[in-house]
């Protein structure tokens, strides 16, 4: 038997609105506290788990940072950027996105970046995340890099704003 769908009541939809857009609105606070340039939050992960590659080892290994994910858009530069807001420990994850040396891969659960020769991995509980934070990643990616990109990928990008 499939699983049953509860649709909400159609008076309950302004109330669940007004819950999402004060939780982004605490979100953005809360990041705020700790960048003031944060403008505003492109999209958020509910729970991502920060892994390590020792290149020396061979091996992943799990490092103290586990929390919401955030890719932020900033007022100055980097413009685009994310942050884990570390349940784990009192040092929040903050990682330019771009620039020399960064490298992005999807390989669901996981999200995988390389800054220079340190090679990080995140662990989504949930793979549509993973698949939507990539996404939103990639765009910033192109976003970052499209002066110097040809003319029919910048055109294509433009469209995407």
């Amino acid at each position: 038997m499939p699983p049953r769908t509860v649709k909400p009541k159609l008076d309950d939809a302004p109330a669940a609105l007004a819950r999402t857009d004060a939780t982004s609105a605490m979100n953005l606070r809360v990041l705020r506290k700790e960048d003031d340039a944060i403008e505003r939050i492109v999209a958020h992960s509910k729970h991502a788990v920060l892994y390590g590659f020792d290149a020396d080892a061979r091996q992943w290994a799990r490092k103290n940072v586990e929390g919401a994910l955030f890719v932020v858009r900033r007022a100055t530069e980097p413009r685009d950027a994310f942050v884990v807001l570390n349940r784990c420990g009192t040092e929040n994850l903050r990682q330019r996105v771009g620039g020399a040396g960064f490298e992005l891969e999807r390989s669901p659960p996981y999200l995988m970046y390389r800054v220079g020769r340190e090679v990080n991995g995140i662990w989504f509980h949930d793979a549509e995340e993973c698949e939507a934070m990539s996404a939103v990643l990639e765009l910033s990616l192109i976003h970052i890099s499209e002066p110097t990109r040809p003319r029919l990928i910048s055109y294509a990008v433009f469209c995407l704003k």
